[in-house]
């Protein structure tokens, strides 16, 4: 039987997760407050936020594969974004001139 390889998260992987982590354990915390009666604008968000850390300490095994997705998600816009960025990266100036020559204005010549 093959043993399956495991490899190590990066940095941003894994500070996406945990994000991830946290933010399906505060959404499952105020579905449990709001299943209960409790009206959330009453509750101070220091208070979800500690019952969110002990909810992922108990629990963190059922919020892992929703938690991959969304960083997944994330990551995947996250890449988007930079693709786009990239195509913006300015060149150089275009210069703009009279009819003598002089330099009368400019813009930055960007990509697309």
């Amino acid at each position: 039987m093959a043993e399956a390889k495991l490899t190590p998260l990066s940095r941003e992987e894994t500070r996406q997760l945990l994000f991830a982590l946290r933010y399906e354990a505060k959404k499952a915390v105020k579905a449990d407050m709001k299943a209960s009666g409790l009206k959330l604008w009453d509750i101070e968000s220091k208070t979800i936020t500690a019952e969110a850390e002990v909810y992922l300490r108990n629990h963190w095994r059922d919020l892992l594969p929703k938690a991959k997705r969304k960083a997944e998600k994330s990551k995947a816009s996250t890449l988007q974004m930079s693709v786009q960025n990239d195509r913006r990266i300015c060149t150089g100036l275009d210069l703009w001139s009279d009819a003598s020559g002089r330099a009368i204005g400019s813009r930055p010549l960007c990509g697309r």
